[in-house]
């Protein structure tokens, strides 16, 4: 009902500003200087059955067009590399400030000189959406959220499901947005750059001899068809894109093997420190801890200790200011520690499914499909994970950190959001799933500990 009366209110400003327009060419009384819809629709009308029409229409629309496609390739391409190279930025710079500073009027004398009309039509285009699409290629590469990147980090995307689940969706506003505006641009100059250069069988060469001869009917009905292939073709790219953003793409997952065999040996925290401006964690002592493999840790400080700090430098989301951490196997060698995060506030492609999820951190199979009904029911696994109320969501996490290969299970306030009943649920999920590895989780919470049977740890502890 709403679309409908949304439509009938956009045909019913059609036709007003129509009577306006013909009540003007009315009131002015010179079809010579200012022609009436009707003497236009009726030009159009003539236009429209000739081959020459449709001839001048489909070689404007290639000419623009071309320019456009070459903008989005150039403009997107390398908007995506100077995103990630500071130093490419700051190379463009110059350049992308004198094509966006220069007058459209510059540019086609010196195509003019250099090239003829041929090639005019083109560079014009291309000079006026290439800009835009570069500038809004690079802001949509930077909005993706720091927080799932640091989770994809944490399991391992691969670099095609990152580009496609992460950065993908940040880019789809921006580049369609600058799309949008850039392709009614791109016409007005493209034709414009037609009157000037006169190539043949163009829409500007016929505005042109439209003015020659003083047929202003003619010239209105040409700038009618330029108006409605703008609109058209704005459509259609903007619908293009809204499908090569939003189309489901298979995922390949990381290729981390599921359920290796577990890593004897231990993890060894040795004079850690790290600061934060003025304030040093962990006191003004050094960080020495030893986790053995197979057991089950719980760190109990208060707010603002360190312990998510520790988790995120565990997990190679931040570095230490000093000291090291190893996981030393059974033979004496050291090698970084294979952990896996179960954050403190759920990070999920918010569209995708929960073993849509897992797959991209390389967690797939009946045996991963059969857990999550451990946890979750069966319309819970269907829903995406936007709609995951907290309790649903910790699950969701404590899931995706258990059923990893591993070997440093680190749980963040696994239980948060969760009734008692579920808190049961959930520590007993995780001490089946643990299967000799080492973990370590961060609480509050006493009967937490107890539910996981964990170790409450502060020994070489200092968080005064």
């Amino acid at each position: 009902m709403k679309k409908e009366k949304f439509h009938l209110r956009k045909t019913g400003m059609l036709v007003f500003w129509l009577l306006v327009w013909q009540a003007l060419a009315l009131g002015i009384g010179q079809p010579i200087l200012f022609a009436s819809p009707l003497q236009v629709g009726k030009e159009l009308a003539g236009l429209v059955v000739t081959a020459d029409f449709w001839k001048v229409l489909l070689f404007s629309t290639g000419r623009i067009l071309t320019g456009i496609l070459l903008a989005f390739a150039l403009g997107t391409g390398l908007g995506i590399l100077a995103a990630f190279s500071s130093c490419l930025e700051e190379l463009l710079q110059f350049p992308v400030a004198v094509l966006q500073a220069i007058p459209v009027a510059c540019y086609a004398v010196l195509v003019l000189i250099w090239y003829g009309s041929n090639f005019l039509t083109v560079i014009i285009t291309f000079v006026i959406v290439f800009p835009n699409l570069y500038f809004q290629t690079m802001a949509g590469v930077r909005d993706v959220d720091g927080k799932l990147l640091e989770m994809a980090q944490v399991y391992h995307f691969s670099r095609r499901d990152k580009a496609l689940y992460l950065y993908r969706p940040a880019m789809h506003s921006h580049i369609r947005g600058a799309a949008r505006a850039s392709v009614g641009n791109a016409w007005k100059a493209g034709v414009a750059a037609e009157v000037i250069g006169l190539p043949a069988y163009s829409i500007g060469e016929q505005i042109y001899l439209a003015k020659v001869y003083l047929n202003t009917a003619e010239l209105f009905a040409w700038t009618v068809a330029m108006v409605c292939m703008s609109w058209f073709m704005g459509r259609l790219i903007v619908s293009l894109l809204d499908w090569a953003f939003t189309v489901h793409v298979s995922i390949r997952g990381s290729s981390r093997v599921q359920n290796a065999p577990q890593k004897n040996g231990m993890l060894q925290i040795t004079g850690l420190q790290k600061s934060y401006g003025e304030k040093a964690l962990w006191g003004k002592q050094t960080l020495h801890m030893t986790f053995p493999a197979g057991g089950t840790y719980a760190l109990m400080e208060p707010s603002g200790s360190g312990k998510t700090t520790l988790f995120r430098i565990l997990a190679g989301l931040e570095k230490a200011d000093a000291g090291s951490v190893c996981w030393c196997n059974g033979q004496g060698e050291k090698e970084i520690p294979d952990t896996a995060l179960a954050f403190e506030e759920e990070r999920f492609v918010e569209t995708l499914t929960l073993e849509e999820n897992l797959k991209l951190a390389g967690i797939a199979g009946t045996e991963a499909e059969t857990a999550c009904r451990e946890l979750l029911s069966e319309a819970e696994l269907q829903k995406p994970l936007g709609q995951y109320s907290l309790g649903m969501g910790r699950r969701a996490e404590v899931l995706r950190c258990m059923l990893s290969s591993a070997t440093v299970l680190l749980l963040d306030e696994p239980f948060n959001g969760m009734d008692e009943n579920t808190r049961k649920k959930a520590a007993d999920f995780i001490k089946k799933h643990q299967k000799g590895r080492l973990l370590l989780c961060i609480t509050h919470k006493r009967e937490e500990t107890a539910l996981l049977q964990a170790e409450i740890h502060k020994k070489n502890w200092n968080f005064s």
